[in-house]
């Protein structure tokens, strides 16, 4: 009994530092792939280049609550796995402890784990990504016609109102080909132009875009039909946006989803809340799927294990589409896809517990004596 305390720590020990090494890799995956994304939009003057690290730092924190339990369900897999291939599980089952004695410490690190992926879902996943579309779009916003460039699509305006698009640039600096859009209350206005300036208003602080030579399409959903305005000069002033408000549920608070009854916002929900669920399901699902024969690697089920993690976050990430477009009930939402996997996790325990206790109870078997019988030499 007193070794049991001192193993569960030597087999948490082994856990905790192959989540470390995972955890670092996978991080680093993610941070490569969005920084490239990042670095295009800085070289092509869509952002400023001094806030790629803060925003990549910001999409970090936001993917945190995804990247670490599967970390976590991969380390388990790797390091039982270890176990099993230095035979430090066949010296345990023929000291008479069962593996699966070791769920229980594996299980208690896997709810401190939970603990930290549901401050990480519920906290500070939803401050980064709010921050992060803060950032983003005020960077947006400040950017000069000088900064800008052709061919693409820019939002200049508080939440989106107002679109820029410029064909060209011209030698003097200003853009040619240009149309806006301003969406308003009453409909939508598209502006087109032979040029654009910008100035600033420094009593109000609002951008002032400057066209010359263009009309105005005036589209309003009660009207039959769109009117037409020809201009020679026309000014448009642009608003700034001090605080945008995130976009989409990802940056809502908690508490603001929990007072929601709109679909996307309850999906979103169920979503945060499934990422500290999933790391103790994971963690039952690595301990059935972390054995290994004599004579095979480690690594022989690290490939069923990352396939069943593949199938296991898409049908939440489908399930959680189907909440939100009202295809699917609030009740079980993402819940059916817990439930399956949990049962399944528990037959594989269950299973392999049956085929162990079975193995041990036999045990060993003797040969049977074979009679010799011993002629006395001749004289």
């Amino acid at each position: 009994m007193k070794a049991l305390p001192t193993l569960s720590r030597y087999v948490v020990r082994r856990i905790f530092g192959h989540l470390l090494g995972i955890a670092v890799v996978v991080v680093a995956i993610s941070v490569l792939r969005r920084l490239s994304g990042l670095l295009i939009d800085a070289a092509d003057g869509s952002l400023p280049p001094d806030l790629v690290f803060s925003l990549l730092s910001l999409r970090t924190a936001a993917s945190a609550p995804s990247l670490l339990p599967a970390a976590f369900y991969i380390a388990i897999v790797v390091a039982l796995g270890r176990m099993h291939e230095d035979q430090e599980i066949t010296a345990l089952e023929s000291c008479g402890v069962s593996p699966f004695r070791l769920a229980p410490a594996i299980l208690l690190l896997a709810a401190v784990v939970g603990g930290v992926v549901a401050v990480l879902s519920l906290e500070t996943a939803p401050w980064a990504t709010a921050r992060f579309h803060r950032v983003k779009q005020r960077a947006t916003q400040t950017l000069e016609i000088s900064e800008l460039q052709p061919r693409r699509f820019y939002e200049i305006g508080p939440e989106g109102r107002q679109v820029l698009f410029a064909r060209a640039r011209n030698a003097d600096g200003r853009m040619s080909d240009v149309f806006v859009q301003l969406r308003q209350e009453d409909g939508t206005a598209i502006f087109s132009g032979d040029e654009l300036a910008e100035s600033l208003d420094r009593a109000t602080g609002e951008r002032l875009l400057e066209l010359s030579g263009g009309y105005r399409y005036d589209l309003r959903p009660t009207a039959p039909k769109f009117e037409i305005t020809e201009y020679r000069d026309l000014t448009i002033r642009v608003r700034p946006d001090e605080d945008p408000e995130p976009r989409g549920p990802d940056g809502t608070p908690t508490t603001a989803l929990l007072a929601s009854g709109d679909p996307a916002s309850i999906a979103e929900l169920e979503w945060r809340l499934s990422m500290p669920l999933s790391t103790l399901v994971l963690a039952l699902l690595a301990i059935s799927l972390s054995r290994v024969e004599r004579g095979q690697s480690r690594y022989a089920r690290l490939f069923v294990a990352v396939l069943i993690y593949l199938v296991y976050h898409q049908l939440l990430v489908t399930s959680r589409h189907w909440v939100s477009d009202g295809q699917l009930a609030v009740f079980p939402g993402l819940g059916w896809v817990h439930g399956a996997f949990l049962l399944a996790g528990l037959a594989f325990v269950a299973r392999q517990s049956a085929g162990g206790g079975r193995s041990r109870s036999r045990g060993p078997t003797r040969s049977p004596r074979v009679a010799t019988s011993h002629s006395a030499p001749r004289r």
